[in-house]
């Protein structure tokens, strides 16, 4: 029960550490990696993540779909690929593009920690320093398909629901990729986000790891490559 200081301000009772699930590993796909560290892989995405799908146009050297292609070049006792030359009618075909992005510089102290994540739950990765800055990105649609039901933005970014029920010795994981991406690890933990729903998350978090949230927010405007930007921040 809360208790009032002689000061009048309402105190609430330090939480206790949350009991759920605390599954080994998580399905992926079709794949099942080790729940530490995808749930750290998560803290990060939230911070510093995005999914970029792609569709293009590109010459079909087959003339074939890529389902076709994969039926008419695969030889059917070894299950080995070979080339057919141009056997179809098509000029280009569709080509799709999944990849997930994590923006941690290399000099991030958390860089070696994602390494470790991906390595961990078996993600191939490249590591890409160019005009749009340094980042690691995954390919592949079950990583894409996975990192969506975080949002889209920083403005609608989630954990989702399974995730915060997990127990507290899982979400300590999301909470240290937190910091390790949108946050400061100093004394007291302080995280920045411009997603209002995300703050709620945080603060159910914090509840289930045993601490006390504390919401501050506020209005900024700045410009970022010649493009202003102003809004609100908690």
């Amino acid at each position: 029960t809360a208790t009032r200081a002689s000061t009048n301000a309402l105190e609430l009772p330090r939480p206790q550490p949350w009991h759920g699930p605390t599954p080994k590993t998580i399905s992926v796909g079709d794949l099942e990696v080790p729940a530490e560290a995808l749930m750290y892989l998560c803290g990060l995405f939230v911070g510093d993540g995005f999914v970029s799908n792609q569709v293009k146009r590109v010459p079909s050297k087959s003339g074939l779909t890529f389902e076709e292609r994969v039926c008419a070049a695969r030889n059917p006792e070894t299950g080995r690929f070979f080339s057919t030359g141009r056997i179809g009618s098509l000029e280009t075909v569709e080509q799709r593009s999944f990849r997930v992005f994590f923006d941690i510089p290399c000099s991030d102290p958390a860089r070696p920690r994602l390494r470790t994540a991906l390595d961990a739950v078996e993600a191939l990765f490249t590591e890409h320093s160019g005009k749009a800055g340094e980042h690691v990105y995954v390919g592949g649609e079950r990583w894409a398909t996975f990192f969506t039901q975080f949002g889209k933005g920083a403005a609608n970014k989630r954990i989702p629901r399974w995730i915060l029920d997990l127990d507290a010795t899982l979400l300590e994981h999301v909470f240290r990729g937190l910091i390790d991406s949108d946050g400061h690890a100093q004394v007291t933990p302080v995280y920045t986000t411009v997603s209002e729903g995300l703050v709620g998350d945080l603060c159910e978090l914090a509840f289930k790891l045993g601490k006390l949230p504390k919401v501050d927010y506020s209005y900024s405007e700045s410009t970022i490559e010649g493009r202003p930007v102003s809004g609100w921040a908690y």
